[in-house]
């Protein structure tokens, strides 16, 4: 039988310094862990030059190695194709195979199907945590071997005071915002958002649409989506785009500074934008579909109709190759989303009310939340796994699958070989030939 042998406590594996949703995921998770006076220890995920060090909250919980996480709870906040990376990668393997403990993840996916090819990889998790009941039924429907729990996400945010000064916003206009990750607007789709606002203002600058993109550039290019909205916004005054870095409680601050958040997304696994500003008391007008509808319901919320539509997008990992054929997404009614402007624009009344029932609504998740049942189940089962078939059965399944990644690198190593040896020596005379020729 297994020993479990190392002391009860939690390690986070994630972007915990990064300045995208995942790494701000990744700091909830991590401040729970310590608001129940639980150990903790985190390993910061590298997420790339423009995206790293940007919180260091947990700077003092860190270790520099895998090997170094010292508690028998591992738990990721990731994507899913992160996690498969982290296979592909003999730095960060160890992180999923390692003997002892418990492997979890909270698990951030936006569709309802999880690609064949990811699911060996996947099944070397213990646990999969879902924060939404949209990621429960992918993981539950085209996921064996893994038990799935559900989770209230815990949403701890900092003390937030409104400035319009601080973005030099108009005081007297009713401000739409709007937030994206660049990498990401075709699941976002910001361009609906604009096409609403001008739909229901044709000319009428008592409104003001404010849209935040992060990491609005990938090695000094700007992606096709953050200039079509450059092309907009220099042509309307009412349209303000902000592409600069903000900090966490600087994005607060803008939601809790504009009167209204949208998200006409085509998909969420859970939605930590709608999320965070209905906590500040700003009705969301969101599309009635996928994650936020785990939190979001019609006395709280401005929900917009949709059609479901074959999906499109240039993104990879949502592609037919990756996802196969038949996935479906939202398509949010833009009429729908227009008329929700309006009446949020006319009537004072209304934003207030609804606002004040997504703050109530956010006020009792967020006390169910710090309970961090998720966690206590988590300690739980580690401490009955140990005696089940299924679970020995698991690190079975986990050693086998080491070694098959272990061949295929050395397969790999093998042909990397001969591809140097035939340039070195082969194909250059053939290269030089064809030159001359």
């Amino acid at each position: 039988m297994t020993s479990l042998t190392r002391a009860v406590g939690f390690n986070i594996v994630g972007y915990l310094s990064g300045n995208l949703g995942l790494g701000v995921a990744a700091r909830h998770v991590a401040s729970l862990v310590l608001n129940k006076n639980l150990p903790l220890a985190v390993f910061d995920l590298d997420a790339g030059p423009e995206r790293r060090g940007h919180d260091l909250s947990f700077r003092d919980y860190a270790v520099s190695c895998p090997d170094a996480l010292p508690h028998a709870i591992t738990i990721f906040v990731l994507s899913p194709q992160t996690i498969v990376g982290l296979t592909q990668d003999p730095t960060h393997r160890q992180l999923l195979f390692r003997r002892e403990g418990l492997k979890a993840a909270v698990l951030m996916w936006e569709h309802s199907r999880l690609p064949r090819a990811w699911r060996g990889a996947l099944r070397t998790l213990d646990v999969i945590v879902a924060a939404s009941h949209f990621i429960r039924s992918a993981c539950e429907t085209t996921l064996d071997g893994v038990l799935t729990i559900p989770a209230v996400f815990p949403l701890r945010l900092p003390n937030v005071v409104p400035s319009r000064e601080r973005f030099q916003l108009p005081a007297g206009a009713v401000i739409f915002v709007t937030s994206f990750e660049a990498y990401g607007s075709d699941r976002k789709n910001p361009l609906a958002v604009v096409q609403a606002f001008r739909r229901c203002f044709p000319d009428d600058h008592r409104a003001m649409l404010v849209i935040r993109i992060n990491n609005a550039t990938a090695g000094g290019a700007p992606h096709p989506t953050v200039v079509q909205l450059r092309e907009q916004c220099a042509n309307d005054t009412r349209l303000r785009l902000i592409e600069s870095p903000l900090s966490y409680g600087d994005v607060l601050t803008l939601y809790a500074s504009c009167d209204a958040f949208v998200s006409l997304h085509r998909s969420e696994g859970l939605g930590l934008g709608p999320m965070e500003a209905m906590a500040l008391g700003r009705p969301v007008i969101a599309t009635a579909w996928s994650g936020n509808m785990t939190y979001m319901d019609t006395t709280n919320s401005c929900l917009v109709g949709y059609r479901l539509v074959p999906m499109k997008t240039t993104l990879d990992v949502y592609s037919k190759r990756v996802l196969g054929r038949g996935v479906l997404w939202a398509d949010a009614d833009i009429d729908d989303a227009a008329a929700w402007m309006m009446r949020l624009v006319e009537e004072p009344s209304l934003r207030f009310r609804i606002g004040s029932r997504a703050a109530e609504a956010m006020a009792v998740r967020e006390r169910e939340a710090e309970r961090g049942t998720f966690l206590d189940e988590l300690s739980a089962i580690y401490e009955s796994v140990a005696t089940l078939p299924s679970f020995r059965g698991k690190k079975t399944y986990v050693a086998e699958y080491e070694r098959q990644l272990r061949r295929n690198d050395a397969r790999r190593a093998v042909w990397s070989h001969i591809e140097r040896l035939l340039n070195r020596h082969v194909l250059w005379r053939i290269r030089s030939r064809l030159n001359r020729g």
